[in-house]
Parts: structure tokens; sequence; C-alpha cells
């Protein structure tokens, strides 16, 4: 599990070194942060965090903001935050962060969703690719801590979707191993 701690501090300079792209976005971060507005979505979303631990939910909802202004278009998009940690710190993974926003996350929007994505696709797999993205799905889950009963949930969702069955995608997600 990633714990979320305070942004690295930035020195500017005009000598090339240390350049980095979306340094706007950065400065955005910074904004909400001095301004209170990461605190006061803190204090909204505690809920959200059980235990007290793990992604702060006000931060992943400012993260989620600055991705937004960025260019991003969907919550998978904060890679585009997650891939700079020199300059953003650890950013949640899109799973984390949309249990810390939007809750349990298989609920069934989202299982729909996950059907409309996959049923198509699963014909066209042999069980081994079926199986393999089960097991990426599963390696991904596991990256901030053993797994949830809603990432279990949303693991056998997509098990379902890609017709393995439900003894097979119990028996792949505790073979799995996270991600080193």
């Amino acid at each position: 599990m990633h714990t979320t701690g305070s942004r690295p501090k930035r020195v500017v300079s005009a000598d090339g070194h240390g350049v980095v792209s979306h340094a706007g976005s950065r400065l955005l971060a910074d904004l909400a942060d001095a301004t209170g507005l990461t605190g006061s979505f803190a204090n909204a979303l505690h809920r959200l965090r059980p235990r007290g631990t793990g992604h702060d939910p006000g931060r992943v909802a400012v993260d989620l903001a600055v991705m937004l202004a960025d260019g991003g278009e969907a919550i998978a998009d904060l890679a585009l935050l997650r891939d700079q940690r020199e300059v953003y710190s650890p950013v949640a993974s899109t799973l984390t962060a949309w249990r810390r926003i939007f809750g349990e996350p298989c609920g069934p929007g989202l299982a729909m969703e996950l059907h409309e994505a996959l049923d198509p696709l699963a014909p066209h797999l042999a069980p081994a690719g079926r199986e393999a993205i089960l097991l990426q799905g599963a390696r991904i889950a596991l990256a901030d801590g053993p797994y949830t009963p809603a990432e279990r949930e949303t693991l056998a969702t997509v098990g379902a979707a890609l017709t393995i069955c439900a003894d097979d995608v119990t028996r792949l997600l505790t073979v799995v191993r996270p991600p080193s």
C-alpha cells in the first residue's frame, strides 16, 4: 500500500536542467494545497478512507481535478500524473482513486461497463489471453495491499465478462503475486 505524502519540493531555474512537462499542472495542485481545498476535500470525503490509511481522498480529488485540467478525460488518465512521480509524488492507482471518490467500485454501472467492454472481446481471445487480462487486473488491485471485498467483486465481474468460470477466477486470484 502506498500512502499520500507531501509533494516534492520544486526549485525553478532557467538553466535547462531538470526540465519537466506539465509544470503548470503541478502549480495548480500546489494552489489547491495552499488554499486549503485539498484539506476541505479530505474532510468532506473522510468516510471513504477506511482505517485512515492509504491515499488521502482529498489529495485524490485534487489529483483528479489536476488531471482533468491537464487534458485527461477519464479516471485512468491519472497515469499522466503517476508517470511523473518526481513532480507529483505518489498518485493513487485508478482503482484506488475510484474507491476514494465513488466508494465501492463494482456497482451496477461499472458491471455494465465491464460487460460492454469485455463481452465482445472474450470470444476472440484464447483462454490464456482471457486469464492474462484478469491477472493484470489482479496485479493492479494488489499494488496497494491485499484485495478488498470490492476489488474481489470487480475482478469476479471481469472474469465473468471474459467467460472465465467462477472457480477458475477464484483460483487465479489466489495464485497471482503483487507487483514488486
